[in-house]
């Protein structure tokens, strides 16, 4: 069996088990689990949740027995907690005869801290729309105002408030005179409409700000590393049910924070369950939704199954292989009988067209038929794993994948070239090379496309068309929208896109003596500049840390950090591929 054969057996299945089994029973949770309220954190918001006989998950908050060990230090009310002096405690909840626990810090800063510009206010223009394509964000922007898509320039965005029109966008001297308050207030025209009220915390916030002076911020200042959801899952009544979410933004300085009222929240169907922009999930009708979570440069969220509450999850069916178990795990939550077994005529028709990419001839046909042994399907997806026709398929698949062009649609100068990569990928799957050998070999390849068919993988001259290539082929992200700002529905940002090009910046191509040859290789400079500060990018890998490239090219180094046995992204997309 060759090696992309135990890829679809194995790594598939693998991929599979990220399916939800059935929740524990009677159980009662805190969340976040761990509360650690910053110095610049006004409250923290709580959610309790239980989790019934049934797989429901319940938000019983409001009425749950809440106490703090050391009262002093926070205050408790309506589900949030307001710091009140430092130190440690823990907080106590008990309903319906179960109880939980969390610990919690509090540290207390010396004086109230301005709101921060990079971390508040330009979460807050994009949450109410303002930094959208539709408004500020165009790209020449609305009325005059122009701000950076979705908050991908804070820079920029802070001179257009505070330096373009003086005292007339923001006014220190008299905060309530600012034109962004004005307008978001809708006590002058706005063409956006009305956004804030005085009474909302972002307002006040926006308003703090301009009152401090409306600063930048150091350049060392602490930013957003990471978003988290909580809870992570939700399983809801169909019957009509309510249940908060917390979002918790992780920062550089090691510090947590309740981001909710600074984040956008969108369900993907509002017709089986929607959220407030305060969190409030609300069930409407049967379904599975995804709740994303967007802020600048990151997006999360949550998965919400909406099944009959009365209808008890169904009986687990009779699984074949852990797949199955999984999947009928699943099922089981979602209140869903598996589909029979299908039949014999059915199985011999689509295991021929899935493996080989051929239907069974009759003496074929005939033959599974007519074989009483309990295992002949096993039997039957082991034989055809192991015929040529299954390489064949396979060396098509990756061939269209790695745009191998065909001798009928390359142009006749690259034939010869086209003819010997598209060999090359026959033998590594023949062989059973190993994926991610071969994606190795293909990502720091060098030499002749003819003498070394894997370089083939370089008929791009474009540094920026090489990484887009190779991540949407690899790594499963599609980042092109970050080469001009942030990206708008997923976590990839301007530093990100360019910080990846520099991978590539210094990948050469010249002719050979051979009209039908190219030589790949790199040169020993190049560099790629980002175009907002106009400085040259450092390699860094996609949403990870800067490469160490020193004396090494930089494509090898890109292709260790790619086939590295914990690069998850790389994994669960080669997964996606062979399901």
């Amino acid at each position: 069996m060759t090696a992309h054969a135990l890829i679809i057996r194995s790594l598939v299945l693998l991929s599979a088990l990220a399916l939800s089994h059935a929740a524990n029973a009677d159980a009662l949770r805190i969340f976040p689990e761990h509360i650690d309220i910053h110095p610049l954190a006004a409250s923290q918001r709580v959610v309790v949740t239980l989790t019934d006989a049934r797989g429901l998950t319940s938000d019983v908050t409001a009425g749950a027995m809440v106490t703090l060990e050391n009262a002093s230090l926070a205050r408790w009310e309506s589900g949030t907690l307001t710091p009140l002096a430092s130190g440690s405690t823990q907080l106590m909840v008990k309903h319906a005869g179960l109880s939980a626990m969390a610990d919690v810090k509090v540290t207390r800063g010396a004086e109230a801290a301005a709101p921060s510009f990079q971390n508040e206010v330009v979460p807050v223009l994009m949450r109410y729309g303002c930094s959208a394509g539709s408004c500020h964000g165009a790209t020449r922007g609305k009325d005059g105002f122009r701000l950076s898509l979705f908050g991908y320039d804070p820079d920029a965005d802070h001179f257009r408030l505070t330096r373009e029109f003086v005292n007339r966008r923001v006014n220190v001297a008299l905060p309530e005179d600012s034109l962004l308050l004005k307008k978001s207030a809708g006590t002058v025209p706005h063409g956006g409409g009305k956004k804030l009220t005085p009474d909302d915390a972002n307002f006040t916030l926006l308003r703090d700000w301009i009152a401090a002076g409306a600063l930048k911020g150091p350049a060392d200042e602490a930013h957003l590393s990471s978003v988290s959801v909580f809870p992570a899952d939700l399983t809801l009544d169909a019957a009509g049910q309510s249940h908060r979410l917390v979002v918790m933004g992780s920062f550089t300085d090691g510090s947590q924070r309740d981001v909710t009222r600074l984040s956008i929240l969108e369900s993907s169907d509002d017709s089986i369950a929607s959220v407030t922009r305060e969190g409030v999930v609300t069930s409407h009708r049967r379904g599975e939704v995804f709740i994303s979570v967007r802020l600048p440069a990151f997006i999360s969220g949550v998965r919400v199954d909406v099944v009959p509450g009365q209808q008890p999850p169904a009986a687990l069916a009779q699984g074949w292989n852990f797949i199955d178990e999984a999947v009928y795990a699943r099922l089981s939550k979602l209140r869903m009988t598996p589909a029979e077994v299908c039949s014999d005529d059915d199985f011999v028709r689509r295991v021929f067209i899935d493996t080989i990419g051929l239907l069974p001839t009759l003496t074929e046909y005939e033959q599974f038929q007519n074989d009483t042994r309990s295992d002949k399907r096993a039997r039957l997806v082991d034989s055809l794993l192991a015929r040529p026709e299954f390489t064949d398929l396979w060396t098509m698949k990756w061939g269209e994948r790695l745009q191998a062009r065909s001798i009928v649609s390359a142009s006749a100068s690259h034939q010869k070239a086209t003819v010997r990569y598209t060999a090359w990928l026959h033998r590594q799957i023949e062989n059973e090379t190993p994926m991610n050998e071969v994606i190795h070999r293909l990502i720091a390849a060098k030499g002749t496309w003819i003498e070394n068919p894997e370089s083939n993988f370089y008929r791009e001259r474009d540094p920026k068309l090489l990484m887009e290539n190779m991540s949407q082929l690899f790594l499963g992200a599609r980042i092109q929208c970050a080469q001009c700002h942030n990206h708008p529905f997923d976590r990839w940002t301007q530093n990100d896109y360019y910080g990846m090009v520099a991978f590539f910046a210094r990948t050469q191509k010249k002719s050979c003596e051979d009209m039908m040859d190219v030589l790949v290789y790199e040169a020993p400079s190049g560099e790629t500049s980002h175009p907002v500060t106009q400085k040259q990018v450092a390699p860094k890998f996609l949403g990870g840390a800067l490469a160490t490239t020193a004396e090494r090219e930089r494509r090898t180094v890109l292709a260790d950090w790619l086939t590295a046995p914990d690069n998850r992204l790389v994994a669960r997309n080669l997964a996606n591929i062979y399901w």
